[in-house]
């Protein structure tokens, strides 16, 4: 995929390059702190080094998507599409369908609990993960159907479903960064 993102955005990603925009020039900035954080890291580098690969792939495709020359809406529907998925399996994993854990433990090292409450992974490594996942589905899915009036109502379930996933991974900050996106994407959709 991302190839064919480069290929078909390569003109577009000269340009980009000759003048980022500001939030391609935070995300690279944002990749490179992990990056150097990695190199200095004095214990388990190896992790780090792992955690800023994540984020350097992150920063990449964020340069891909801004030079595609079109479909920006097609990547945010499946980004939704994707957050619904991982809400869905995130609601059966913290409502105690254990039939998924052999599938879901091809993606995990072990799962996860907290207080003897299970801590949904939903086809990630970490819960946490999944928590990114969820929010990231949760801010396209709204602002994609809330920017339709005429698909507004589609928002609620899908809102409920990705907030749902999102509980089951008891991942705070994600639910503070998920009420911050969606107050900004309220403030930029009421405009």
């Amino acid at each position: 995929i991302g190839v064919f993102l480069a290929w078909s955005g390569r003109h577009r990603l000269v340009a980009l390059a000759r003048r980022p925009p500001a939030p391609l020039v935070f995300v690279s900035l944002y990749a490179a702190a992990h990056v150097l954080s990695a190199v200095l890291a004095p214990v388990h580098a190896d992790l780090a080094g792992k955690f800023a690969l994540r984020m350097v792939a992150m920063a990449g495709y964020a340069w891909l998507v801004a030079a595609a020359p079109a479909g920006h809406r097609a990547t945010l529907w499946a980004l939704a599409g994707v957050g619904c998925v991982v809400g869905l399996v995130a609601v059966a994993e913290g409502a105690g369908v254990r039939f998924l854990d052999p599938l879901l433990n091809l993606f995990r090292e072990m799962p996860f609990n907290v207080a003897g409450s299970r801590r949904a992974t939903a086809f990630t490594e970490y819960p946490n993960l999944a928590a990114a996942f969820l929010m990231y589905g949760c801010q396209a899915g709204i602002g994609l159907l809330a920017g339709r009036p005429s698909f507004a109502w589609g928002s609620l379930p899908v809102a409920a479903l990705l907030g749902g996933g999102l509980l089951f991974t008891y991942s705070r900050g994600a639910l503070v960064a998920t009420a911050v996106g969606l107050l900004a994407l309220a403030a930029v959709l009421a405009r």
